[in-house]
């Protein structure tokens, strides 16, 4: 055997106490996982608001904004363990044990000594919290354009995306090694071996109370922390677009229009520092994505309805359109699109289209932390 579980009833042999079981009869289920989350309940509020207003020069003019807020809050609740290792010549294992070599000098909690004991402690529940906080502000002034039936559109808006997600009672690894490596206090206690931490506080002596979870406050109190990661994403667009008629044809007037766009983004990603140093016991760590790329484009479209509510011909309509987009981050391309439309009659219709496009990598493909 080399594992054990506290057993009252066994009073004799080398490991009063406890009993030994095999590598397939570890019982690791405590009825409280029943109150682990299953579907995450979320609250979202949102507010809108929309207003515009006439004026009457820069070609009847009418300015107009936006504003949109939301806010998404979630809240899951799970178990949570804890594998403490004890080490080998430790005061805090029962002497039966205490120079056993359950595991060699490999184990991060144990500062990489030799494992006497490893205890898998049912700690109780902690909740995870997450909030999104978003607000975009959008405005523009649009109009008739100084050439008949043309029209204008100038347009602007900043978006702000906050987010932060707090993983509650956190194992910190560093002071899981700290609080294992124990002398004797003189009053029948322990303490902390390590001067590094003024603050640690000894592990509990190995006993069955402990592996079933009766861990003092003070203990969890120093080993775990909220593990808090904040992340911002900001965007701000700049456009202008202009359009209306070139010349008449059988099937309607020809359209055109021009237009030219700005965008900036950025991403501030800060995972906490324990999980930037690799000290969440169990978990992985993150590094910080922090980064932004902006883009220049211009564009234009033509629409051509060649015929109309003629014999083999209800509609016949042929557009093109054509971006040329320049990343700060990418490079500079063009793309275009050609597309036809065909109804022979009211009842049926054909279409067809070719194109190209291209899309440049997202924040964080481009500037993800390492994990």
């Amino acid at each position: 055997f080399n594992r054990f579980v506290p057993d009252a009833t066994n009073t004799a042999g080398p490991t009063p106490g406890y009993s030994g079981v095999d590598l397939v009869t570890r019982d690791l289920f405590d009825p409280d996982f029943f109150n682990d989350t299953l579907f995450t309940g979320i609250e979202t509020i949102t507010g809108y608001l929309e207003g515009a207003y006439e004026l009457d020069i820069l070609g009847n003019a009418e300015v107009y904004v936006e504003l949109l807020a939301n806010q998404r809050k979630s809240r899951a609740s799970s178990g949570r363990q804890l594998a403490l290792d004890y080490l080998v010549g430790s005061p805090l294992v029962p002497l039966q044990f205490r120079n056993d070599v359950f595991l060699g000098a490999g184990t991060e909690q144990s500062g990489f000594q030799p494992v006497a004991a490893r205890a898998f402690i049912y700690r109780g529940q902690a909740e995870t919290t997450t909030e999104v906080d978003f607000m975009r502000l959008a405005g523009g002034l649009r109009g008739d354009f100084f050439v008949d039936n043309w029209r204008y559109d100038l347009y602007a808006s900043k978006a702000y995306n906050d987010g932060e997600i707090n993983f509650q009672d956190q194992v910190i690894t560093s002071r899981v090694v700290n609080s294992v490596n124990v002398v004797p206090d003189g009053s029948g206690g322990f303490a902390c071996a390590t001067n590094a931490d003024p603050n640690c506080v000894a592990a509990p002596a190995l006993t069955p109370a402990v592996i079933g979870g009766d861990l003092p406050q003070d203990y969890l109190d120093y080993i775990t922390a909220d593990d808090v990661g904040i992340t911002k994403f900001r965007e701000t667009i700049i456009s202008g677009v202009i359009d209306g008629p070139l010349f008449a044809l059988p099937g309607g007037d020809a359209q055109l229009a021009l237009g030219a766009e700005f965008r900036r983004n950025s991403i501030n990603d800060q995972p906490s520092q324990f999980s930037q140093n690799g000290q969440l016991l169990g978990f992985s760590s993150a590094a910080s994505t922090v980064g932004k790329d902006s883009v220049y484009e211009g564009f234009g479209e033509i629409f051509l309805p060649l015929l109309a509510n003629v014999p083999f011909a209800e509609t016949l309509n042929v557009s093109a359109s054509g971006r040329y987009t320049d990343y700060d981050s990418y490079g500079d391309d063009w793309t275009y699109k050609v597309a036809g439309e065909w109804s022979p009659f009211d009842f049926i219709g054909f279409r067809a289209s070719y194109g190209t496009s291209f899309r440049a990598p997202s924040l964080a493909e481009q500037f993800q932390g390492a994990t």
